[in-house]
């Protein structure tokens, strides 16, 4: 190699490497020695998500030459969850309300509870939209109301694109539907008042609508109940019993939300990860619910949504992870398969707030891959070649190799900006 003369190949038997930064940037961190681990130290990486794909390859007769079809590839995936312009936005923007509802349930005092409102106020109140979702759940057939969604007035074109990536489960049962409907609500008295509504509707019997077998919230309890009532005094009965319970009102109504939404964005993630065969339920298991506390053990239920909530939370990170490396790069399904297993593993056992470096190794010749990289210039390109007593290394990159490099950017004669490589040669005094 040549550097004088500005880079001249003379030998084609060296090592190459081409490194693409499709989202976030690895300048002056380095990871080889952590190569061969599928999880990496985040402690020296920013506080961004990161895609980075790198290639080794031998052998070329070109400087910045593609990788080749043969080349070894792994890509290092970071996802934090809190950007709502990725493709899993309109699951997080859900998450973040549930969680807002959790909050309130933990407030002390009830008149604290009331005077409650969302950051965000919706353009209308749940209570006032609960007579034309009653409507919608009284006339429409079951299969045609588990694809029907209510109108939240917040469908904005973000969704949109995110509904091609992430589709829109077809299957929704009554109490999920009442949680999009709840999670909206102006207030808690608000959400209190939508839920009378709909007990009303299931006293009076005036709806039946349809609740999963696995479902085991307390609306979806009721709703059984009142569908086993065979005569007005059986109702009576039933509305009583709720009504005797021990616990206020306002800690009931909110209970009864928070369950709801649990359980909804719960089987989202389930449906996603076991329709696309990347997870099994066995996998999934650690994450997911099996019963919910009752609403006259607050402080219990209290720890126990905080707990729970930190599962979905984890659930969502592993969502993040898969849906960037499908969007961005269209990796295969075993590759995803295997980093959604090592993700899974990974937040069995730790916080969701804690965000590593997933190093996740390619197949040979991943043709999607490939073209993505190969339209783009890579961010670092180097060639690593050995002779007997040394070995010698240039790299070039769009970033200096040190901070008081930085030089101001290039522009051609005509004023046209260009795109600048800085270059690093270092040889070393021993054979590797």
């Amino acid at each position: 190699l040549d550097v004088d003369g500005g880079l001249e190949m003379m030998d084609r038997s060296g090592t190459f490497m081409a490194e693409y930064e499709i989202i976030g940037s690895l300048h002056g961190v380095s990871i080889e020695t952590t190569m061969d681990s599928l999880i990496l130290d985040d402690s020296d990486y920013s506080s961004g998500s990161l895609l980075v794909v790198r290639y080794r390859w031998q052998n070329s007769s070109t400087v910045l030459c593609s990788p080749k079809a043969s080349a070894s590839c792994v890509a290092l995936v970071r996802a934090v969850s809190k950007d709502l312009r990725s493709p899993a936005a309109r699951l997080l923007r859900e998450l973040n309300q549930l969680e807002e509802w959790v909050h309130v349930f933990d407030l002390e005092g009830d008149a604290e509870k009331s005077e409650w409102k969302p950051e965000k106020t919706p353009p209308q109140a749940a209570s006032d939209r609960a007579a034309s979702f009653l409507h919608e759940v009284q006339t429409r057939t079951a299969e045609d109301l588990m694809q029907w969604r209510p109108d939240d007035g917040q469908q904005d074109d973000l969704d949109t694109i995110s509904s091609h990536l992430l589709p829109l489960r077809q299957d929704l049962d009554f109490t999920q539907l009442f949680w999009l409907l709840a999670k909206d609500a102006a207030n808690v008295k608000d959400a209190s008042r939508c839920l009378l509504q709909v007990s009303r509707s299931l006293f009076k019997q005036d709806i039946q609508p349809m609740v999963y077998r696995e479902n085991c919230t307390a609306l979806a309890d009721l709703v059984r109940q009142c569908l086993q009532c065979t005569s007005q005094e059986q109702l009576t009965q039933v509305s009583a019993k709720l009504m005797s319970s021990t616990g206020s009102n306002v800690a009931r109504a909110l209970s009864v939300v928070i369950q709801t939404g649990f359980h909804k964005l719960e089987r989202d993630f389930i449906h996603f990860f076991v329709s696309e065969e990347l997870a099994t339920w066995n996998q999934l298991a650690p994450f997911l619910v099996t019963s919910f506390p009752g609403p006259e053990r607050s402080a219990e239920a209290g720890e126990w949504f905080q707990r729970q909530l930190e599962c979905l939370r984890s659930l969502h990170c592993c969502l993040e992870l898969v849906m960037m490396c499908r969007a961005y790069l269209s990796l295969p399904i075993d590759s995803l398969r295997l980093l959604l297993r090592t993700a899974l593993e990974y937040y069995e056992k730790h916080s969701f707030k804690e965000h590593p470096v997933f190093c996740l190794p390619l197949p040979e010749n991943t043709k999607d891959c490939l073209e993505i990289c190969g339209r783009n210039q890579p961010s670092t390109w180097s060639c690593s070649v050995a002779s007997d007593s040394s070995l010698t290394t240039v790299q070039l990159s769009t970033t200096p190799p040190h901070p008081s490099l930085e030089a101001e950017e290039a522009q051609s004669p005509d004023g046209k900006p260009l795109t600048c490589f800085h270059v690093a040669q270092t040889v070393a005094s021993s054979y590797y």
